[in-house]
């Protein structure tokens, strides 16, 4: 009997508490703020000596500093929830990406690289692995329209229609060009150096971009420290776009950080291409 009601107990809990809450608990300073805002109260009406030392307002102050953390330092509470390392298979991603842009005179310095590397590797290890491929049209009940490969919606502009098919190499070439029409131009053009940031990097924010979107990745935080050489911090900035519908959701946080055991992660990818 007390064992189903521990069970019971601890599903309501879960369902009710957010699914990182341990660690929010351990490194959210809000919380920390509170709590030590509810211990000077007690410590002022439990041994009134006290206050004759400590400011009449406290407790006020401490609780418009956890205020004032919850919400302008949100973004370092959503900070990896698991370490962020380089890779032996991140490392040998971005090698054969840089080998095969080489192959295709993608890194040429007198002309635009058809195939750069960095769309390459984020096309190859971070989009196709994480999107599904289906070879023949099928209707997506849910944004509740006709799609196909790898959730492509228009084909040539026009929209996917019921019954088309594509081989698995046209799907993939179609893919290709869309990473680099409709994502890595744009951040090209719309986040200041973008080329000149590491290979993993530029990957990792085009499969953000093409994840979330691109607007969202120029305006993220993530952005706005790689333009500022801080790198590292950027990959982890990143990882902050985890949730759904306001909760964090473990696909997500397994795509934006360190992958599973068959793919990649985007963290990962991005801090496997810079100097340790």
């Amino acid at each position: 009997m007390l064992r189903t009601l521990f069970t019971v107990a601890r599903d309501v809990v879960a369902r009710v508490l957010i699914p990182d809450a341990a660690a929010t608990a351990k490194r959210a300073w809000s919380l920390r703020l509170i709590e030590l805002a509810m211990l000077a109260d007690i410590i002022l009406n439990v041994v009134p000596v006290v206050s004759d030392y400590l400011p009449w307002w406290l407790t006020l102050a401490l609780l418009v500093g956890a205020w004032v953390a919850r919400l302008l330092i949100q973004w370092r509470h959503q900070l990896p929830i698991n370490k962020i390392v380089a890779t032996k298979r991140g490392k040998a991603a971005i090698a054969a990406a840089m080998f095969a842009a080489v192959l295709a005179g993608g890194q040429s310095y007198f002309a635009e690289p058809e195939r750069p590397a960095a769309v390459i590797l984020a096309t190859e290890s971070l989009i196709k692995p994480w999107e599904g491929l289906v070879l023949k049209s099928h209707w997506d009940p849910f944004a509740k329209i006709w799609d196909i490969c790898h959730g492509e919606t228009l084909i040539d502009g026009k929209p996917v229609k019921p019954g088309m098919s594509f081989t698995a190499a046209e799907c993939e070439a179609i893919l290709e060009a869309r990473v680099k029409r409709d994502y890595y131009e744009p951040l090209t053009k719309r986040i200041k150096g973008f080329t000149r940031f590491p290979i993993g990097v530029q990957a990792a924010m085009i499969s953000g971009a093409y994840n979330f979107g691109v607007s969202g990745m120029v305006n993220s935080t993530a952005a706005r420290l790689a333009v500022q050489g801080r790198y590292r911090e950027a990959c982890e900035a990143q990882t902050a776009w985890n949730k759904a519908g306001g909760r964090v959701v473990q696909g997500l946080v397994k795509r934006r950080e360190m992958g599973d055991a068959q793919r990649a992660g985007e963290a990962e990818i991005c801090v496997s291409g810079l100097s340790q």
